[in-house]
């Protein structure tokens, strides 16, 4: 059985592991709880509105236009991929840009 998103136990392994990785890749400055919140988030609107497979390559995205320079913060990119993936689907929100 996995762990439920609530789990505290798996939330804490799960920060251990961005603030792991986060540090060995140099991000500066590290991720925060809703920088985590947001990138789940749109994993899953991804996964459960395109196909599952989809939530890795929209957080990939987001990476992206961070790294390039393309988005001024992870809000910022999450709520490109965000408009884009809704775009895709064909139902965009009221007020996306």
């Amino acid at each position: 059985m996995s762990p439920k998103a609530d789990d505290p136990k798996m939330i804490e392994a799960l920060q251990r592991f961005i603030d792991a990785s986060a540090n060995h890749a140099g991000f500066e400055p590290p991720f925060t709880e809703a920088d985590r919140d947001l990138i789940l988030s749109l994993t899953g609107v991804a996964a459960h509105t395109v196909v599952r497979p989809a939530g890795p390559f929209a957080s990939m995205v987001v990476g992206y236009l961070v790294g390039s320079g393309k988005a001024e913060s992870w809000a910022d990119a999450h709520d490109q991929v965000k408009r884009f993936v809704r775009e895709y689907i064909g139902d965009p929100v009221e007020g996306d840009k």
